[in-house]
């Protein structure tokens, strides 16, 4: 429980870069490991309302879970079973059987550490007789959800319930598999109108993804041509860095392991800028975090913020290092080429020009710098001409 760990340090700013080469196996091993100190001292920190300590719990047991399933680094696994052997008291406390209990609908998210720490090994059989029950109740599916929240029910359920349920009629009161109605709805295959979404939205574009593929680990049948995923995901990183939201950004390049297709130069420009961003500070930099006012603080106000801050964002920088040891997948290798870079600076400013509603400058970049052709690059290319065509006097 919140208090019950002992103190942790969190990384340290700037954290030493390991000695080997960029995207080894060593190097990938050594970051993940900081990650791992980042988890020990989120878990170890108090000030945790009851909400975001479950979500931290959940969080760090699905990273503990890719780490030890996935890792090629035997030390780093067991270090990683230790954390998970330390967290499962916590995971299936009374508190969260009670929680569950009272809210049969929540019960599944609740459980979901439970069942990451279930699928690497570490059973708890009365705890998940008791959850199987709530889940058996009726009420356990009266709420409504977003399409990517019925995704990650199904993945949970087919953890958590006594008989997981196949496809069919829903006969019995159990819906239809939600990968059968719920897929379908999401901008995973709709499409992502990325100029206009809101960050939210782009996040529900990679949750879908997410719990489609199962983290990567059974990439599914796509609900449109990978091409066109991969264009989305694309146009959407070169908005996520030029707004300097690192933790998007990660969580969108997961498209490219989860789909088992090789790094695009837009994605190697975009990780190689993760890289050098944690190679200069010792994390990633989340969204809003201030470096200035973090070297301000006092050391324990300036840990705690730094925890809070960022402890997100190093998690998701795992859960995209540790993809890179998915079956069929390949770590980057090699510099981005050059002329990517220069799209990506040339999208970066394109899309600040849109998010800012200066159009005429879109409209002039465009002009000066017309190639290369991005998906970032089109989608603004039509904007101008819907707006154009609708109210001449805007461009």
């Amino acid at each position: 429980m919140p208090g019950a760990r002992p103190a942790a340090e969190p990384p340290a700013i700037p954290a030493d870069e390991p000695a080997s080469a960029p995207w080894s196996p060593a190097w990938i091993a050594g970051h993940l490991d900081a990650v791992l100190d980042m988890a020990d001292a989120a878990l170890a920190a108090g000030g945790w309302d009851v909400e975001k300590r479950l979500k931290l719990v959940s969080e760090t047991a699905l990273l503990l879970r890719l780490v030890i399933g996935g890792a090629r680094s035997p030390g780093l696994v067991r270090r990683a079973r230790r954390q998970a052997l330390a967290l499962a008291a916590e995971a299936r406390s009374s508190r969260v059987l009670a929680m569950a209990a009272a809210r049969p609908s929540a019960a599944a998210e609740l459980a979901a550490a439970h069942a990451a720490l279930s699928d690497v090994g570490l059973r708890d059989e009365p705890f998940g007789a008791r959850i199987a029950e709530l889940l058996a109740d009726p009420s356990s599916w009266g709420v409504e959800r977003t399409p990517w929240k019925e995704l990650e029910q199904e993945w949970l359920r087919a953890r958590l319930e006594a008989s997981p349920a196949v496809d069919g009629d829903g006969a019995g009161g159990r819906p239809l598999a939600a990968a059968e109605l719920a897929l379908p709805l999401t901008s995973w295959a709709r499409g992502l109108d990325v100029l206009a979404s809101e960050r939210r939205e782009l996040y529900a574009f990679t949750h879908a993804l997410l719990y489609a593929t199962s983290f990567g680990e059974r990439p599914a049948p796509p609900p449109r041509p990978v091409a066109a995923i991969l264009e989305d995901a694309e146009a959407a990183i070169a908005r996520s860095l030029a707004d300097r939201d690192h933790d998007l950004a990660a969580e969108l390049l997961l498209a490219f392991p989860y789909t088992r297709t090789p790094w695009s130069p837009a994605a190697l420009v975009a990780l190689e800028r993760m890289r050098l961003a944690v190679q200069g500070s010792g994390i990633l930099p989340p969204l809003g975090f201030s470096a200035e006012a973090h070297a301000a603080m006092a050391p324990r106000a300036g840990d705690a913020y730094l925890i809070r801050e960022s402890y997100h964002t190093q998690y998701v920088w795992g859960f995209l290092l540790a993809s890179m040891s998915l079956p069929g997948v390949g770590a980057p290798g090699g510099s981005p080429p050059g002329d990517a870079v220069a799209a990506m600076d040339r999208d970066g400013a394109l899309w600040v020009a849109v998010r800012d509603d200066a159009l005429a400058d879109a409209a002039r970049l465009l002009i000066e710098r017309p190639v290369p052709d991005t998906p970032l690059s089109r989608r603004i290319v039509a904007l101008l001409g819907r707006l154009a065509r609708s109210v001449p006097s805007i461009t």
